[in-house]
């Protein structure tokens, strides 16, 4: 009833051949096609953590094995990996998280990449997750590596980057940003007005 094309099965492949061979590993690559597809989710059930603060974390687990987290992008949720979990989930632990103010989560006032990454790391805590896998697509690719920055490598098991650039503005020397390297500070600027201004709406 549900099909992969040929791409999508081979990028899924290379993905779960790269964790089981890579301790830390960093790689990107476009999954717009995956996501396109209605496919139904290999998760096994619903949860919760509540955070230091008192955030109340939704989140999904999945499967049996080396544990994923799946950390997904600006205004989404843990379900967006649903083609992703479906699959892994037969070889590997899945765990799709709702950040705070997403999904099913719990909303805060202060709503930051770095609480985000705390976030992740009570997660993992509270979880007992041992060495993991931290999949981040888009902001949650910002999230992957801000956990890094503060918590460093430490009972991670890797890294996967899904359309994910280190830098949201060009610098000397780093051109790879939006828009192949055309996005100013003013529209980045303006566009960051245009969230707040629609953010949960």
């Amino acid at each position: 009833m549900y099909s992969l094309s040929l791409f999508s099965r081979s990028i899924l492949s290379m993905c779960s051949k790269l964790i089981s061979i890579f301790k830390i590993s960093a790689f990107c690559f476009d999954f717009n096609n995956i996501f396109a597809i209605i496919f139904p989710r290999g998760v096994d059930f619903m949860a919760y953590i509540v955070t230091s603060d008192g955030i109340k974390l939704e989140y999904s687990r999945g499967g049996e094995g080396l544990p994923i987290i799946l950390i997904h992008g600006f205004g989404g949720e843990g379900s967006s990996f649903r083609v992703l979990d479906k699959i892994l989930s037969k070889s590997y632990t899945t765990i799709e998280v709702d950040l705070r103010g997403h999904g099913r989560s719990d909303t805060s006032p202060d709503i930051t990449i770095d609480i985000f990454a705390r976030d992740i790391k009570e997660l993992i805590d509270k979880l007992e997750l041992r060495n993991p896998i931290l999949v981040g697509w888009s902001m949650g690719g910002s999230v992957v590596m801000e956990y890094i920055k503060q918590f460093g490598e430490i009972n991670i098991g890797g890294l996967i980057l899904i359309e994910t650039s280190p830098m949201v503005l060009d610098e000397e020397g780093w051109r790879g940003t939006l828009l192949k390297g055309n996005y100013s500070e003013e529209q980045f600027v303006k566009d960051i007005r245009i969230m707040e201004l629609d953010w949960m709406s």
